[in-house]
């Protein structure tokens, strides 16, 4: 449903085993595949080539230079004052909560677009904030009041435009959610009442041993049958 995917992504999402361990890309690292190269794929006794560990330095880079490009156009001065910190690490999990952040936003873009501009925008707010506070501080070990009353003036009209878009985002989010109560309340309208005839439909895919699907044409669950594999004695004959 979709007020779930959006919970999901307010959490913006666990990070990958991938990059959680930095390991994997070092060249003859051993992990849990039966004495592969994590980087080569090449087993222990000489065996066949295999591209995995290829692939996953190139979804690695891909990613990085994915949330570089975001970062520079919509968070400039935190990615750069974080690439100086990493001093030429490559390792995504050097960049803390901006990788964690870049990775929820790269589903909710995909997800809830509109959702998916706010939560830009907020990120350049703070970025812009987060620049201005720097040049608070030297205007105040100055004390140069004029620039002090400028920047407190900037960050007033940027506190202003946040929490006019958490407004929005709030606003966004419940009328998702009233939007997925309609539908859970059409569909709770139609199997009340259709129930009989749901209840035969199941009964008949338990008895002809119907694969498992999440979803049938009605909307609602169907398990698979719990002796699924196992012969099934038709109607009036033998297994």
């Amino acid at each position: 449903m979709k007020f779930l995917r959006l919970a999901a992504c307010g959490l913006l999402a666990a990070p990958l085993v991938l990059f959680a361990d930095p390991n994997v890309f070092k060249p003859g690292s051993r992990g849990g595949n039966g004495g592969r190269s994590a980087t080569t794929g090449r087993s222990a006794d000489g065996g066949e080539r295999s591209s995995r560990g290829e692939h996953s330095r190139e979804d690695f880079e891909q990613l990085r230079k994915r949330m570089q490009e975001f970062c520079e156009k919509h968070s400039p001065r935190r990615w750069a004052e974080l690439e100086e910190k990493s001093k030429g690490d490559r390792n995504m999990m050097k960049f803390g909560g901006m990788f964690f952040r870049f990775r929820g936003l790269t589903m909710l873009e995909n997800q809830d677009k509109p959702l998916y501009d706010i939560k830009v925008r907020q990120i350049e707010i703070d970025d812009e904030e987060y620049g201005l506070l720097k040049d608070l501080r030297a205007a105040r070990a100055a004390e140069n009041n004029e620039e002090i009353g400028n920047i407190t003036k900037r960050l007033r009209e940027l506190s202003t435009e946040y929490v006019a878009s958490r407004i929005d985002e709030r606003t966004h989010r419940i009328a998702s959610l009233e939007k997925a109560l309609k539908a859970e309340q059409q569909t709770l309208t139609t199997e009340l009442s259709d129930q009989k005839a749901l209840v035969d439909k199941r009964l008949d895919m338990l008895l002809s041993d119907t694969p498992h699907h999440s979803h049938d044409g009605d909307g609602s669950s169907q398990p698979r049958s719990p002796h699924a594999g196992d012969p099934v004695t038709p109607k009036g004959g033998q297994p």
